[in-house]
């Protein structure tokens, strides 16, 4: 092994494997040692050791890290900053994630942010419950050149929903089929949520039916969410037929689906 070359893939395996078996001390050993022996690493050597770190919330080490890997003769490429970004937000540090992101757009254009980074710290915000950042946010996004995609949208309408703003969440499904993109099963499931929460039942029956009649087949989680609106609003009948529908379907009802339809009935009796 010649010092200052590439380091061998010996070196890539053992940190890559350790780090999946939740072996983090070996891997930053094995890193000691690269670093030690003055070898060069790619970024794909270094990024299973960044989730490792994030994943037991170590995400103040795996910066450190980030930022030395120019001192190991490679730059953090799109997956390692994507990595970061996901474990601050994790760690409710969605205003670090933020700053991070500038940091990727004045890395040079190496990692250029795409939706997935910005969809991130979007998503951070709206866990943290800061809607008027994540607004201000979606904003920005906008103005930067990012397109917003599906998965944009129903982060958005999740939150809404699961704080009684259906209405809102409906304008901006209207507005995700406007602008030409296609609602996506996880989509039509956030606001059938949220009615069904509401006990917006006509409204939710009405969402299911242009559901089907978009193309979109409903499976066992739509299904559910249906039955469990309609026994939590003391409409067994409908209940079962949702059931009926579901194994005309081809859908074999789940034990989801029996225990709410059982506490029904025996709720009606």
């Amino acid at each position: 092994m010649a010092r200052a070359g590439k380091v061998t893939p010996t070196y890539g395996i053992l940190i890559g494997c350790s780090c999946r078996a939740g072996c983090l001390d070996l891997g930053l050993a094995a890193l000691g040692s690269v670093i030690k022996k003055g070898f060069r690493v790619a970024a794909i050597t270094i990024t299973p050791l960044l989730k490792g770190l994030c994943a037991k919330k170590k995400t103040n080490d795996a910066i450190i890290i980030l930022h030395r890997m120019t001192e190991l003769g490679c730059m953090p490429n799109v997956f390692s900053y994507s990595v970061l970004l996901k474990g601050f937000c994790h760690e409710g540090r969605s205003h670090e994630a933020l700053e991070l992101l500038h940091m990727m757009a004045d890395d040079g254009g190496d990692c250029p942010s795409d939706v997935v980074s910005y969809n991130t710290v979007i998503n951070g915000f709206l866990k943290e419950g800061q809607l008027k950042e994540a607004i201000g946010f979606f904003e920005k996004m906008c103005s930067d050149g990012v397109e917003p995609d599906v998965v944009t949208y129903s982060s958005l309408m999740d939150y809404l929903c699961k704080n009684g703003r259906c209405k809102e969440a409906r304008t901006i499904f209207d507005s995700i089929v406007k602008k030409g993109l296609e609602p996506t099963i996880t989509t039509y499931g956030i606001l059938l949520q949220g009615y069904a929460t509401e006990g917006a039942l006509l409204e939710m029956h009405k969402l299911m039916d242009l559901m089907i009649q978009n193309g979109v087949q409903p499976d066992h989680h739509v299904f559910n969410i249906l039955i469990c609106a309609y026994v939590k609003w003391g409409k067994i009948d409908e209940a079962l037929l949702e059931v009926s529908k579901m194994r005309q379907q081809g859908l074999s009802p789940n034990v989801v689906t029996y225990g709410t339809v059982i506490d029904g009935l025996c709720k009606s009796e």
